[in-house]
Parts: structure tokens; C-alpha cells; sequence
């Protein structure tokens, strides 16, 4: 009697964990039918490696990332999966020094390159994607990047913008005597870089995005005088012009970010034409709103938003 029910219980088993792999295998392949990257040249001959996860069904418009310091496009797997269910196609690329692109880790020579890959990138999606509403969507030094691009370049083809915790300001101050010894070989040596640690519990509440983070061999650790002072020197910038900002904004931010200033973006917040912006706050959550907790709440606020721009077009 108890061998037959052990015997069905281990049949049962085998079943439920065969048709488990099942489903997981089909999702697998659909969702690589939808995934694909792309190459291009820069100017300077660096390999930039681009990602495109296509809608599903008839899409509704088209979301460019820019991705953050030390990161890469593909820990924004989960982000773009959850607006291709939404109807929206999910492009990005990896920074120059960053991911599988080209270039030392962590170093621009400066600033202007950085958006001049970005303004080339943003070119070839417009050429791909002709006639599709596009969304502009930074984080972190994405957005200090996204927000730059904005008011440096005021392009008009853009439903709106997406922004995530900013790096307008740092939310704490690196030690002066490191940031002064830095500039100071960086004159001498322009490629120059040295550590700068990202606090990987800083990021999320999840310890399972820091344990990821650490252990991911696309993140590294480097960066470049010329890519710190861009960086900061940018932020400050775009405070100034806050006021110039002329396309809908949906900013958010963790009131809990120990790695980019909260405050910073309140400020730039309600420089913002009242009507342009929507200013989210998430009270305590920490730096990666998109690997934070409340992560489902944060992603529908982004398509949700997103799809009001296109009803109103």
C-alpha cells in the first residue's frame, strides 16, 4: 500500500516538474523570438552592441534606455518584459565602457562623446521604428544623460520622458582629497581611472539585487576623472535649466536613495512647467526603483503614464 502510493506520488512528481519545464522552455523560446541586438561603429571605432525586445501584438510606441553608471542593459531584462506586454517596443544599448560596448570600463573622454552616442543611437531606432511614438527613459546616470540630451539638443520627436533616480547630485559627498588627487592625474592621464565601489545594498531592499549585482560580470568599478566631473558637472547644469525642460516628464525617485540625491530631483522637479511633470516620490525605497519591492507598482506607474502620452496624441 505504501509502496503504490510513493509510486504515485513520484509519477505525479515527474509530471508536474515535465510539464513545469514545459512552460518554462516555451516561454524561453517565444521570448527569444521577440529579443534581438544590434551593432554599430562610433566615430571613433568602438563597437557599441544594442537590444530590441519587440511588443507584443501591434505596438504602441517605442522606449529608449539609457542605463546607469557601472551597469548594463540586460539587468532591465525584467523592465523591458514588462512593457512589451504592455504594447510598447524596449530598445537600448550598453554606454561606451560598459556591458559588451567597446571602450575601457568606465571611461569617456567626454561628456559631448556621450551624447553624441546617444544622439546616434537615438537616430538609427527613429530610422527603424518610423511612425511609432517614442519615450525617452534614463536611470541614474541615465537620467543625468536623458535630461542633458533634452535641453541640450530640444528634440521634438519624443512622446515624453521617463526618469528614474537622476544623478543630478550624489547623495552624499566623496571624500575631497580623493576627488582632488583624481583631477589631478587625470591632466597627466587623460584614460586614468580608479575604483569607485557602487554600494550594491544601496540599491534595493531585495538583498537578492545586491547579491546579483556583485556577482554579475558585466558590472564593473571603474571610472574615469573625465566621466565623474561630465557627470557632476552636467547634474549642476541641469538644475540651472530646469526650467527649460519642454516635454512631459514623468520623474520618479526613492526617498530612501543613498547613492543619488532625492532632494537633487525635487529640485529640478518643480523648476518643471507645472503641466509637463509628474513627480513620483517612493517613500524610504532605495536607489533601483525597478528592482525595489515595490517593483509591480513602479513599472505600471511607467506604462501607464506612457500610455496616456500616446491616447492624448
Amino acid at each position: 500500500m505504501i509502496k503504490s502510493l510513493f509510486c504515485v506520488i513520484f509519477v505525479r512528481s515527474i509530471f508536474v516538474f515535465t510539464q513545469t519545464m514545459h512552460r518554462l522552455k516555451s516561454m524561453l523560446q517565444n521570448n527569444m523570438k521577440n529579443f534581438s541586438n544590434f551593432e554599430w561603429q562610433s566615430p571613433d571605432n568602438l563597437k557599441f552592441v544594442g537590444y530590441d525586445w519587440q511588443s507584443e501584438g501591434s505596438a504602441k510606441g517605442v522606449v529608449c534606455l539609457i542605463h546607469g553608471f557601472a551597469d548594463h542593459t540586460m539587468r532591465f531584462s525584467h523592465v523591458a518584459e514588462h512593457f512589451t506586454q504592455q504594447g510598447f517596443v524596449f530598445t537600448a544599448m550598453d554606454l561606451r565602457g560598459h556591458g559588451k560596448t567597446d571602450g575601457k570600463r568606465g571611461f569617456t573622454p567626454d561628456y559631448d562623446t556621450l551624447m553624441k552616442d546617444i544622439f546616434q543611437f537615438i537616430n538609427l531606432v527613429r530610422e527603424k521604428y518610423k511612425g511609432l511614438p517614442l519615450f525617452l527613459y534614463g536611470h541614474s546616470m541615465g537620467g543625468n544623460l536623458a535630461i542633458s540630451y533634452v535641453l541640450r539638443y530640444h528634440p521634438d520627436y519624443f512622446k515624453g520622458v521617463i526618469i528614474t533616480s537622476p544623478w543630478l547630485q550624489l547623495a552624499f559627498n566623496p571624500p575631497a582629497i580623493k576627488v582632488a588627487v583624481g583631477r589631478l592625474i587625470g591632466k597627466l592621464l587623460p584614460s586614468f581611472t580608479e575604483k569607485s565601489e557602487v554600494d550594491a545594498q544601496g540599491l534595493s531592499h531585495d538583498p537578492e539585487v545586491g547579491k546579483a549585482y556583485k556577482n554579475d560580470p558585466y558590472v564593473h568599478n571603474s571610472i574615469s576623472i573625465s566621466l565623474f566631473n561630465g557627470i557632476s558637472n552636467a547634474g549642476e547644469a541641469a538644475l540651472i535649466a530646469a526650467h527649460r525642460f519642454h516635454l512631459p516628464l514623468l520623474l520618479m525617485h526613492g526617498t530612501g536613495d543613498p547613492i543619488t540625491s532625492y532632494k537633487a530631483s525635487k529640485k529640478f522637479a518643480v523648476q518643471v512647467r507645472h503641466d509637463l511633470i509628474k513627480f513620483v516620490e517612493w517613500k524610504d525605497m532605495k536607489h533601483e526603483l525597478h528592482n525595489e519591492i515595490i517593483k509591480a507598482e513602479v513599472l505600471k506607474t511607467m506604462t501607464d503614464w506612457a500610455e496616456e502620452r500616446v491616447a492624448g496624441s
